[in-house]
């Protein structure tokens, strides 16, 4: 398993250089956006109000989610997107998925495409944890990963890391903390790599991790 300060210091630098190139006008998988529109629908029939991204990156969902009418905080790893977002008029912090700068229930949910993959170790475990001490009881979680037929780890020609999870393996994380209300896959490459899509609905009883 790579050390994860390393990996951190890879992928801030591959973000903040591929951060104009980012920007909010970067064109999204059309089954991206349906599921996107889909928990933004969720989010209007529960009236939710907030809305966490973890993984802003330089902002492809930050004005669709903002501009459903929710508070929205945005969290990215790297400084280079963080600042886009910043620029293009919302909130978002610079911070760990592991390590989220929010207080307890504080949110009525989180949305996390294409970042959590890139955690090793037991980083997704805790990511998880932290979602489920961020958002109140009963909230949602929309969660995309890339994944594989067959877990294990790969590093890309740029250095950045991905621990490839099957689709069980995936909802056996998110189950820890939540009931999963809806899954899916699409992009499936010749390889077995494929896109992973969970909706879950925190338990109401939260999975607290003490933070140092």
């Amino acid at each position: 398993m790579p050390d994860v300060h390393d990996v951190e210091r890879c992928h801030r630098a591959f973000y903040d250089a591929e951060a104009p190139a980012r920007a909010p006008g970067w064109r999204l998988d059309p089954d991206c956006l349906r599921v996107r529109d889909d928990f933004v629908g969720r989010l209007r029939a529960a009236e939710a109000r907030s809305v966490l991204e973890v993984g802003c990156g330089a902002g492809r969902d930050a004005a669709a989610l903002a501009g459903a009418g929710l508070s929205y905080v945005g969290l990215d790893l790297s400084a280079g997107p963080a600042s886009v977002v910043r620029a293009a008029g919302h909130r978002v912090v610079v911070g760990s998925a592991t390590h989220l700068p929010l207080t307890d229930g504080s949110v009525d949910a989180v949305w996390s495409a294409s970042t959590l993959m890139h955690l090793p170790g037991d980083g997704l475990r805790v990511a998880l944890d932290e979602v489920a001490r961020v958002v109140r009881p009963g909230g949602l979680l929309a969660l995309g990963v890339w994944g594989h037929d067959v877990d294990g780890e790969w590093t890309d020609p740029h250095g950045r890391y991905f621990r490839r999870r099957t689709v069980n393996g995936l909802l056996a994380e998110v189950r820890r903390v939540a009931e999963v209300v809806g899954v899916e896959t699409w992009g499936r490459y010749p390889d077995g790599g494929h896109y992973q899509w969970v909706v879950a609905r925190l338990f109401r009883r939260r999975v607290l991790r003490r933070r140092s």
